[in-house]
């Protein structure tokens, strides 16, 4: 679960949020902050379920295969902010340091 930590400290991310400010995503950014954690629950319930279906049906595959599935959607996102925080990082490394000033003059 050590990918949520990532993940939830990148959509904490100051530059990030900035970007997300300036396009006007703050909104979007809440409701994926939302979606994560409630699949974090999910993945967490299921985990937790999985020990006792495993036990009591065959039907394991099905479930390893659903829980792997939103493990890796979980580290697609993942992925895909650690891109926005490193693109948004560089743009307030730019001359000027605010994302702002680099949108306005494109």
């Amino acid at each position: 679960m050590a990918t949520f930590n990532t993940l939830f400290a990148a959509l904490q991310n100051k530059e990030l949020r900035e970007l997300c400010s300036i396009f006007g995503y703050v909104s979007r950014l809440e409701e994926l902050w939302h979606s994560v954690t409630s699949i974090k629950a999910i993945l967490l319930d299921a985990e937790f379920k999985h020990q006792e279906l495993s036990q009591l049906t065959n039907q394991e595959g099905i479930v390893d295969d659903w829980v792997d599935k939103l493990k890796d959607a979980v580290y697609d996102a993942d992925d895909l902010f650690d891109e926005f925080t490193t693109i948004a990082q560089q743009l307030k490394g730019m001359p000027g340091g605010k994302i702002s000033k680099k949108i306005e003059n494109g």
